[in-house]
């Protein structure tokens, strides 16, 4: 009991999600069962939440050990304890070991299906959350079947559900299979539905994209819920101030943007008659186009499926096109045009027609339409006079717009719009010579005059902001992308030379350097005259007093030594570094990182032990993330011992890290590998393994663990344990309360991690393959062939025995025959069995692995990559001694058709090694001699030359012409049957008599 309570202090320390492993102590089943009675007596919440967390861990390591009626007693204390269940943090744990039974057990008691479905049990509070963990085991009518019990509980539980679990929620919804009607008549549904959607997408941005699918899917099975107003919208609609384009107006407009897919025609109405005067005001005072309601518009617009609703937005659009709100009515067509363009087949040119119009007009502001524009070039590119449209009409008067407008706006989407050309066609054909483009420069630079510059004389009064001269920068980068002549790249080298003769801002400056990396990086032998200008510059900006360049010089510096462009003295860079990142410079913390990660790239600099201990330890994603990817570089740096030679030399305090001067003895020397300067960040990744909700975090660490695994031979397993453990107890924060099957993304680098650690600790790992073994049941597709991998370097490294080998072909099997359509779940499923097959002949079940076979082949014969892959599968099986089926195999004769129309890529010479092989073991199929003799003649009466080329050995071609001769002097019927087979190709009819003659192989 104590070892519960201490595990209950740990559990405390954690709010919501609970990001530690359980280890639990090797009691007796019966004796663990009977801990339910001690807490319900007790009546102690210490006891109950440290048991709720350890059931689960319990049934997961002996499971093999419970007996049948042992888990109908799991079954029935966990419907005693859930009288106890009141907070957030019981509940998961309880549901937890709910999800671990049901995982081992493969069964849920009809004790616990009562309880589920009793009106009157105590505590029903906690059956959404239960039915939502449930979900994927139970019976495919039972939530429908007991609506009325459930529907209450499940409209309350949006009250009170985490952002995650009222995402799920709308699973259950839709599983009680109600009318929108019959929805609306339960007690303050829909304002608990609403009102707990509109919190998600208001206060929990990051669980926006967790909601979409489940909200789709009730929407698409329950449509009339979604017909009629909704009071909740209405009244947030309402609360929207008229005129008023304040950020706090701007913010509660922004959850409704996200909910235009869902709103009824009522609502949607109200919203953007609301919006529109809001957007245009907003246009002609703050003159930009605004970010956070562009991004909600394009989530929206992405998931849009109602005809009914793009129409209503049309309408709605043309109504005010001709008012004074037409800059917002553009905004917003240029965000729906692909919609509109789905149900209005002529739409796309008559409101492209528009934007033209727009631009050509007097209209005192162009940004709306050109970004209206911009965001449709990529349906531009998919014009067939896409060439015409451009360079007849936008090109030119974007760049007439750039050279004549006096709007900052218009400029900065004009310069926007065109390097999106450049980006999308990939091409310059459209544009003015590069050399003309960059005599704009002196155009632009005459619209602005810096705040600051090292000229302090200069007249400082602002024109444009510097985001201007920098959108210009940023056309030109993108100009250098595609090819440029010889002529250009010294038109480049001339433009940077001339400005550079002026007496140009720091900010100007910084730009060039950025130019110059850009074509060090693609033209490398044409750029060399730059780089020492380039050296020169990030010099001058590293030492001055201007911090806001320090992250592009130190970029430029970093990409110069890591390429070895340049060779220079990098002490004083790096002394510099360390000064900025240690923040004796004040910087902002994005130079701050960016500086440290650049420092990474010196080749003379050392591992940073303190600094990347400070970062991975502070509550910040992006400083985590630049210290993980220090760690990776270095990685990729130095040798198999280098990180410790790095380590060791930076083992002073980060305080002093700037006055330690580089000795390259300590760095060539020392070879021994020190585990205790590894371990700190072992332990540190470890953590955020475990903690951090950015799946980024997560897989770049699980990534530096496979390399640190892979690597090193004698590191401690403590924290890699650890994190093994945490992660199949499903206790992961990116994983939300959910087990780790159900984590599907395909980015997971868990698999990695684990596939090193098997490898390298093979005793410690058997356990987590008989796990992967039951993920494949319900793991989902993207993630199977993740799992077999990782059961397939098992089987290599003998951790599988026998039993376990029929386990997990049964697993694959039934895996496969619920979809039998995913090519790839089925390659990696039949692959990894051909290799159990290899490991275990005697125990492998032949008949029913071809039987399994022939289904996948019956019901996708008309799919090519089905037929490559299980071609030689069931060659291979056949031409084996073991193989005794007799009869007519059809599959036989169709794979025999498809070898002689040689319509695949195979391995001809192994395909006809088989046929031997079964000619040989005298295959006891009806239609063996007809179809091998077919395939055997094929080959034989080609030209030898093209045969030897096609890697056929004339040892292979000599026993292939014995085989033939054998068959058709034991069988008279072969001989008419090839005749009559070939009798179409005269040459063959020819060969072949001369084959059957000829007592050695004919050379044709």
């Amino acid at each position: 009991m104590n070892l519960l309570k201490d595990e209950a202090k740990k559990i405390k320390k954690y709010s919501g999600i609970y990001s530690q492993s359980t280890k639990v102590a090797d009691f007796a089943i019966d004796e663990f069962i009977g801990f339910f009675d001690q807490i319900m007596i007790s009546n102690d919440k210490d006891l109950l939440l440290g048991f709720c967390y350890s059931i689960g861990p319990f049934i997961l390591k002996n499971y093999s050990r419970i007996r049948k009626d042992q888990i109908i007693d799991f079954w029935d204390g966990l419907i005693k304890l859930s009288i106890l269940i009141t907070e957030e943090i019981e509940i998961y744990g309880f549901c937890e070991a709910i999800s671990a039974i049901c995982f081992k057990c493969f069964e849920i008691a009809d004790t616990f299906f009562d309880f589920l479905i009793d009106p009157k049990a105590h505590n029903s509070e906690i059956k959404p959350p239960i039915l939502i963990t449930l979900y994927n085991d139970l019976p495919e009518d039972f939530i429908s079947n007991h609506a009325d019990v459930f529907a209450p509980l499940i409209s309350n539980y949006f009250l009170t559900a985490d952002p995650v679990h009222k995402a799920l929620n709308l699973v259950l919804v839709t599983a009680l299979d109600f009318s929108g009607e019959k929805l609306r008549n339960i007690p303050n549904f829909e304002n608990n539905l609403w009102s707990s959607i509109f919190d998600l997408v208001s206060n929990h941005h990051s669980y926006y994209h967790t909601l979409i699918g489940p909200f789709l899917k009730f929407k698409k099975l329950t449509p009339s819920f979604f017909t009629n107003s909704s009071d909740f919208i209405r009244l947030k609609v309402q609360e929207i101030v008229d005129s008023s384009f304040n950020e706090e107006n701007i913010q509660k407009i922004i959850p409704l943007l996200k909910l235009i897919p869902f709103l009824s025609l009522d609502d949607l109405d109200s919203l953007f008659r609301k919006i529109i005067p809001i957007l245009s005001l907003f246009f002609f005072h703050v003159n930009s186009i605004p970010k956070e309601f562009t991004k909600a518009l394009n989530e929206s617009r992405k998931i849009l499926r109602s005809k009914d609703s793009v129409l209503k937005i049309y309408s709605i659009c043309c109504e005010f096109l001709e008012t004074e709100n037409y800059p917002a009515i553009i905004y917003l067509l240029g965000i729906f045009t692909d919609k509109f363009s789905i149900y209005y087949k002529d739409s796309f040119n008559l409101i492209f027609e528009k934007f033209i119009n727009g631009l050509e007009s007097s209209y005192p502001i162009k940004f709306p339409i050109i970004f209206a524009i911009n965001e449709n070039l990529d349906f531009v590119y998919s014009l067939k006079d896409n060439n015409v449209l451009l360079k007849e009409k936008i090109i030119p008067m974007l760049f007439e717009i750039i050279i004549k407008s006096i709007n900052e706006a218009d400029i900065h989407w004009s310069l926007k719009a065109l390097r999106n050309v450049l980006r999308i066609f990939d091409s310059n054909e459209f544009f003015p010579k590069f050399s003309e483009i960059l005599e704009i420069y002196p155009i632009i630079s005459s619209k602005y005059s810096p705040k600051c510059s090292n000229n302090f004389s200069i007249n400082c009064q602002q024109k444009f902001s510097h985001n201007y001269v920098h959108d210009f920068f940023k056309l030109i980068y993108e100009s250098i992308k595609c090819s440029l002549t010889t002529e250009d790249i010294s038109a480049v080298v001339e433009f940077i030379q001339n400005i550079l003769m002026e007496d140009v801002s720091f900010n100007v400056k910084s730009e060039i350097c950025v130019l110059i990396r850009v074509l060090c990086r693609e033209y490398e032998n044409e750029s060399k005259k730059l780089i020492e200008i380039g050296f020169s510059l990030a010099n001058e900006l590293i030492f001055s007093d201007f911090t806001d360049y320090f992250d592009v010089a130190f970029h430029l510096l970093g990409f110069f030594s890591e390429n070895r462009f340049y060779s220079f003295d990098e002490a004083k860079f790096i002394n510099q570094a360390y000064r900025i990142v240690n923040q004796e410079i004040v910087t902002s913390p994005n130079i701050q990182r960016e500086v440290f990660y650049n420092l990474s790239r010196f080749s003379s600099s050392t591992f940073p032990t303190e600094i990347v201990s400070e970062f991975l330890g502070k509550d910040d994603d992006e400083f985590q993330m630049v210290a993980i990817v220090v760690i990776d570089r270095y990685y990729h740096r130095y040798n198999k011992s280098s990180l410790n030679k790095c380590c060791t030399h930076c083992s002073h305090s980060c305080h002093d890290c700037h006055e330690v001067q580089i000795d390259e003895t300590k760095i060539k020397n020392n070879n021994s590998l020190g585990k205790d300067e590894l371990i700190p960040f072992i332990k540190k990744l470890s953590v955020l393994i475990k903690n951090s909700k950015s799946s980024e975090i997560v897989n770049d660490s699980f990534t530096i663990f496979s390399k640190m695994i892979n690597k090193f031979d004698d590191l401690p397993t403590k924290h890699f344990d650890d994190v093994l453990l945490t992660t199949m107890q499903g206790r992961l924060a990116i994983f939300n309360h959910t087990m780790p099957y159900n984590y599907d993304s395909q980015q997971f680098q868990f698999f990695r991690f684990i596939s090193h650690y098997i490898v390298k600790y093979p005793t410690n790992a058997k356990w987590v393959l008989e796990d992967f073994m039951l993920w494949i049941l319900r793991a989902s597709s993207c993630m199977i062939s993740k799992i077999l991998k990782v059961l397939e370097i098992g089987l290599e490294m003998k951790l599988i025995n026998s039993r376990m080998a029929n386990d997990l072909c049964a697993s694959i099997t039934a895996r496969i025959d619920e979809d039998n359509s995913n090519f790839n779940l089925v390659k990696s499923g039949t692959l990894l069995m051909m290799k159990i097959k290899h490991k275990f002949p005697n125990n492998f079940k032949i008949p029913e692995f071809l039987v399994f076979l022939e289904k996948i082949w019956e019901e996708n014969s008309n799919d090519r990559v089905f037929i490559e892959l299980l071609t030689p599968i069931f060659l291979e099986i056949f031409s084996e001694k073991t193989f005794n089926i007799h009869g007519d195999f059809e599959i036989f004769h169709e794979i025999s058709s498809i070898i002689i129309a040689e319509s695949f890529d195979f391995d001809y010479p192994k395909i006809v090694e088989y046929y031997i092989k079964m000619h040989a073991n005298k295959i006891p199929f009806d239609s063996f001699d007809n179809d091998s003799a077919a395939v055997f003649v094929h080959f034989l009466v080609k030209n030898t030359r093209i045969l030897h080329e096609d890697g056929f050995t004339l040892e292979t071609l000599q026993t292939m012409h014995k085989c033939l001769k054998q068959t058709l002097k034991s069988n008279k019927s072969t001989i008419r049957y090839i005749n009559n087979f070939f009798s179409k190709n005269q040459v063959a009819i020819e060969r072949i008599r001369y084959l059957i003659k000829s007592p050695k192989l004919p050379d044709f």
